[in-house]
């Protein structure tokens, strides 16, 4: 009973969600996944050292690697849930 609860939770908050936000961006959210972030940050950094404006985003480096273990501990709980791409981004 629990576990439907929170999954009906969980499914009213991804539809409210996705109710603000443009539809490219939903679907981006969708098939976004640890590394495009990961991937996304090394980006940002790279275009912050050759515009000489590099801001440190190693710092966030712990925080990506806890996503990604985050990632596997759900990935075995979620059956697939499409919530879990929303943590990502």
């Amino acid at each position: 009973m629990l576990g439907l609860s929170l999954k009906q939770t969980l499914g009213g908050a991804l539809r409210e969600f996705e109710s603000i936000v443009s539809s490219s961006d939903a679907s981006g959210f969708r098939t976004t996944q640890v590394d495009d972030v990961r991937q996304a940050a090394l980006r940002l950094e790279r275009d912050q050292e050759h515009r000489k404006c590099l801001r440190n985003l190693r710092r966030i480096e712990p925080l990506l690697d806890k996503l990604g273990l985050l990632k596997d501990a759900l990935d075995a709980n979620s059956k697939g849930s499409p919530v879990l791409c929303y943590i990502w981004v």
